[in-house]
């Protein structure tokens, strides 16, 4: 899915620590444990289909739930995490 759709805008919602650690490409950072997090997610286009992960995919399924009901349409989390995505060998940038 990530690398077939252009479409998809890519969400880190881990701190800017983990993200420096090693991230997949091209995605934006946006830290869950941010005091503005919420305002955040508000200024980002709803009518784009997101991918949203953490490192294990706690945070990143709470910041789904609050998508999905600030009126985001599609949007989508990775299942474990970027440590799932490491198992299976995905590629991290840095």
């Amino acid at each position: 899915m990530v690398k077939q759709d252009k479409e998809l805008v890519i969400l880190d919602v881990r701190t800017p620590e983990e993200y420096q650690s090693g991230h997949l490409a091209g995605a934006q950072n946006m830290n869950y444990y941010d005091a503005n997090f919420a305002q955040q997610l508000e200024d980002l286009p709803h009518d784009k289909r997101y991918l949203v992960y953490c490192h294990s995919g706690g945070r990143s399924a709470k910041a789904l739930k609050q998508m999905k009901e600030s009126g985001f349409k599609e949007v989508y989390n990775l299942k474990g995490g970027v440590t799932a995505w490491k198992a299976e060998d995905g590629k991290i940038e840095k």
